[in-house]
């Protein structure tokens, strides 16, 4: 079956790559605002996300990954999962705590 690669796909395309080399690409954090995390695993790397919605739009904070060793490719999709959200909660605990912190309230 061949692919229709019409006007409307080669203009997606194109914005789609403009997006990937478009400034800022990596943003500094807003304090202020609460963040968001995403993980993933495949067969040889785990990789996150460390990103805020600001304004409806994702604004990227930092892009960790580590490649597996010999006994962590042979992980059940879901254990490498779970070690991708270790992996996370390893690489992000400084955000999650000020962040934490930063909006605690005490009854006093």
């Amino acid at each position: 079956m061949p692919i229709d690669f019409n006007d409307g796909c080669y203009k997606s395309w194109e914005k789609f790559k403009q997006e990937l080399i478009s400034a800022p690409i990596i943003s500094a954090p807003d304090w202020t605002q609460p963040f968001e995390i995403m993980c993933d695993a495949s067969d040889l790397a785990i990789g996150a996300i460390l990103e805020q919605r600001i304004d409806h739009r994702q604004h990227v904070i930092y892009y960790p990954s580590r490649t597996l060793n010999d006994a962590q490719q042979n992980y059940t999709a879901t254990e490498k999962e779970f070690l991708a959200v270790v992996f996370v909660l390893k690489k992000f605990h400084p955000y999650m705590l000020r962040k934490l912190q930063s909006s605690q309230t005490t009854p006093h």
